[in-house]
């Protein structure tokens, strides 16, 4: 795991010194922390990786944290390791940090296209601790499964599970291993779990709804293993995010995950509405139930976004930096070659994916116009979907203004 974010709240001095995101490069650099070998999250008592065991596992190569390939386009990974970084390479099928063979297993390298967070993570309690990276590509290697449907939910104390990562080998070292480890863990119950932190400064923190816990001696993921996934083997399936700890493989606290199948509609409903057509995955395509649906089903089935005679538009701003900052409006063309009535605007500052949505009116043309607030010739991109499809995607570098036109433009 990464930097054991597993106590983000820093009470005392103590508890800084062992609670923390598995990747610490977001909240230590907050909070101008420097014994950071104290802090670390790594895949602790573990083995090197067979080739070909996790074809889908992800490196972040300037974080360290770890991802897992949910589709040909998405990565799905820790929000933490989101937080104040300049996104580089992502490494989909990483297996040798040092070989260029890779130890002979196959290695696609994709830059990021979108950064997508959960909307009820906070950095300070770690609730929902998941994010995907819409990949600037289509990737080949075939993507993990991820428990959407609640798998874990019916799992019992001692159940094996595997945390995967590159993370440090020794608490309080800063060596990463050069091949993948992995350790076989136990599952620990949501009551034990929660148990294990009472009368801590981290009692609060623990959430069973969005988190699960797995622990056995001397085994734990840790510094850098962060994003990184749980994996079941008896099910093929990946169960968890590694998220945050305290210390690592420490024997009075277990390690925490993030449970992917709370988060489970928010995953389906990025990834089946921002992948290309032809690459949604299987699961965004499940069987309409056989029986009719009843007066309370249908009372609380999903409305339309807009009305039939109106598009349904949504912009998504990249930025990547979090000091960078756009201002964008929408204007509806009056007269050929004349856009002047102004349908929406606003501005979009700091890190992450931000979403606009519109409905516009049928018949008519529109143009995007995006300005760095700054004026500094920023490096940022965005995309345009029209009823469900992409109509337009840029990657914008040094360029002060840019935008795109959509609806019915002749």
């Amino acid at each position: 795991m990464q930097p054991s974010n597993r106590g983000v709240i820093l009470i005392s001095i103590c508890a800084w010194l062992l609670l923390m995101p598995r990747s610490t490069h977001g909240l230590l650099e907050a909070l101008n922390l420097e014994n950071r070998h104290e802090i670390v999250t790594k895949i602790i008592g573990g083995d090197d990786v067979p080739v070909g065991a996790y074809p889908w596992f992800t490196r972040l190569s300037w974080s360290g944290c770890g991802g897992t390939l949910i589709s040909k386009e998405f990565v799905l990974t820790a929000a933490h390791c989101m937080d104040n970084t300049k996104y580089g390479v992502f490494q989909v099928g990483a297996l040798c940090r040092d070989d260029d063979e890779n130890c002979a297993q196959k290695m696609e390298e994709f830059s990021a296209r979108l950064i997508y967070v959960h909307p009820s993570y906070t950095p300070e309690l770690l609730q929902h601790d998941v994010a995907l990276i819409r990949l600037n590509g289509e990737s080949s290697i075939t993507p993990a499964k991820i428990d959407l449907e609640g798998l874990a939910d019916s799992f019992e104390s001692g159940k094996s599970l595997w945390p995967i990562g590159f993370g440090v080998l020794e608490y309080g070292t800063k060596f990463q291993p050069n091949h993948l480890q992995h350790v076989e863990v136990e599952y620990v119950s949501n009551d034990v779990c929660t148990e294990s932190f009472v009368g801590s400064d981290f009692e609060e923190i623990f959430q069973a709804e969005s988190m699960m816990c797995a622990a056995s001696a001397g085994k734990d993921a840790c510094f850098k293993d962060s994003g990184g996934p749980l994996y079941d083997y008896n099910n093929d399936i990946v169960v968890g995010v590694v998220s945050w700890g305290i210390g690592c493989a420490h024997p009075d606290y277990p390690g925490v995950y993030a449970r992917i199948s709370s988060s489970s509609s928010w995953i389906k409903d990025v990834v089946c509405t921002y992948s290309k057509k032809g690459k949604k995955p299987s699961w965004c395509f499940a069987p309409e139930p056989s029986s009719s649906p009843s007066e309370e089903q249908t009372a609380n089935s999903p409305t339309k976004p807009c009305r039939d005679d109106e598009h349904h538009i949504v912009i998504n701003f990249q930025l990547r930096n979090e000091n960078d900052g756009i201002r964008w409006s929408v204007k509806r063309r009056v007269r050929p070659k004349v856009f002047s009535k102004v349908v929406s605007k606003g501005k979009r500052e700091g890190l992450n994916s931000r979403e606009k949505t519109l409905c516009v009116p049928k018949g008519e043309c529109y143009r995007l116009t995006i300005r760095d607030i700054k004026k500094l010739a920023l490096s940022y991109s965005f995309d345009v979907s029209q009823d469900g499809t992409e109509i337009s995607q840029k990657d914008i570098n040094f360029k002060k203004k840019s935008g795109a036109r959509f609806g019915d433009c002749l």
